[in-house]
């Protein structure tokens, strides 16, 4: 028997098939990623992580509503300076602690110079203000089985990064195979959680939580904080609740200018991933051009000019792109004026952070930015010609160029180092006292 259909009943049988496609992602998309071979609790929990992630999404969403201009928020607000931070801070105890599968951050023996620290990095500079300003020991130690400590595999579960076996292999595997100038695999350097006296510290801020909880409620004095590596893992999202099990404080990676009304629960920080401030990379040693010039363009950035496009950005001075070593990036843009990202995926905005603090000024489009804090009127730009136009009228008026130069450099200080240092101050209080009432 022949089955006919006409034009109208294909149409409509595309137009099911494209709807069934759409809802079988959207549901993927919510529910996460399930393990290979899932049980029942996997598929309750999914559903329950789906119903968070729903939650908190319209929360996100209204903070984002809620983010105001710098101007706005500094209304009323008494800007604490980074030397006032540091004095506050003056005598608290630090480490900073990832797993050794954790795939960015330093690569070198445990509690390094900050210098040896930073430049060994795999990828990103990372929060060099806690081995700079608040002198941080940073830890590598081996992972360990606890379902907390394994966190770091929702970066497969749920956000489909890179297969379990990758990040197992950053224990035996140099990195990149040495390209970006490694020469061991941070297996190496890893350390078991229980040989590290976890006591002589004040704050312990971990990666994705390498310490167990059975340890952690052993040092009952030790404030402890973590940060998840991405936005879309379950965990990222639960914490927004509660934190991990063993742990008092949740790092959100954010540095928003937010209401007072719309900030974060008490258990949240908002404390950058990049937490540093202006001069943290000259206070590592790196030198800084003698005549700053010039343009650093983010990679992805670079690859949507035109040759015509980069002749005329290069009558400011010599391009460069940001890739390579984490040291070969900082040198660019050391020596550089500006630093644009234009034209690039959404991304969070930590690089322009790193290119502020490194003395750039930072342009780009706000719209690509998942915080738009850092962006100011006179620093946004929607197209490449606005662009070349925009940097042409800070050369023709260095005094512009300046004026908004120190106020973005404002923004990264308070943002990005002195408003999350004095927050977490003030958590750590918070936790001492309730500890001290149990």
């Amino acid at each position: 028997m022949e089955l006919k259909t006409d034009g109208v009943s294909a149409h409509r049988m595309l137009g099911a098939i494209k709807n069934l496609q759409w809802l079988i992602k959207r549901t993927r998309g919510l529910l996460g990623y399930l393990p290979d071979d899932p049980g029942w609790s996997d598929y309750v929990g999914a559903v329950w992580a789906a119903v968070r992630r729903v939650y908190h999404r319209a929360i996100r969403e209204a903070a984002a509503r809620g983010e105001v201009s710098w101007q706005a928020m500094t209304v009323g607000t008494a800007l604490v300076s980074v030397e006032e931070a540091v004095r506050r801070a003056a005598g608290m105890r630090c480490a900073l602690v990832k797993q050794d599968v954790y795939q960015d951050l330093y690569c070198c023996p445990n509690c390094p110079d900050a210098r040896t620290a930073v430049l060994s990095s795999l990828m990103r500079s990372g929060p060099v203000a806690l081995l700079t300003k608040l002198g941080a020991d940073f830890w590598t130690v081996k992972t360990e089985p606890q379902p907390e400590c394994s966190i770091w595999k929702e970066k497969w579960f749920d956000c489909r990064h890179f297969p379990l076996s990758y990040y197992e292999s950053l224990k035996t595997t140099v990195f990149m195979e040495g390209a970006r100038g490694h020469t061991r695999p941070q297996g190496d350097f890893s350390v078991s959680v229980y040989d590290v006296n976890w006591g002589l510290y004040d704050v312990v801020i971990g990666i994705e939580c390498p310490v167990p909880a059975d340890l952690t409620r052993k040092y009952p004095n030790v404030v402890w904080c973590y940060y998840i590596g991405e936005p879309g893992m379950r965990s990222a999202v639960s914490s927004l609740s509660r934190p991990v099990t063993g742990y008092d404080l949740f790092l959100n990676q954010k540095f928003r200018c937010l209401e007072r009304s719309l900030r974060p629960p008490m258990h949240v920080i908002e404390f950058p991933y990049f937490l540093q401030y202006v001069g943290c990379f000259r206070d590592l040693g790196c030198e800084e051009g003698p005549l700053r010039k010039g343009i650093v363009l983010e990679q992805e950035t670079a690859s949507k000019f035109s040759k015509r496009e980069l002749m005329c950005l290069g009558s400011f001075g010599a391009v460069e792109i940001a890739q390579g070593s984490i040291e070969e990036i900082l040198t660019a843009l050391m020596r550089s004026k500006y630093y644009v990202r234009l034209g690039s995926r959404r991304h969070l905005g930590n690089a322009a952070i790193e290119a502020i603090s490194a003395g750039c000024l930072a342009i780009g489009n706000p719209s690509e930015f998942a915080i738009k804090s850092l962006m100011l009127p006179e620093t946004s730009v929607t197209s490449r010609a606005q662009l070349i136009e925009r940097i042409r009228s800070f050369e023709e008026d260095p005094g512009r160029f300046d004026e908004v130069l120190a106020k973005q450099r404002q923004i990264v200080d308070f943002l990005c180092f002195s408003r999350p240092v004095s927050d977490l101050l003030e958590a750590v209080g918070r936790v001492r006292t309730r500890v001290h009432h149990l």
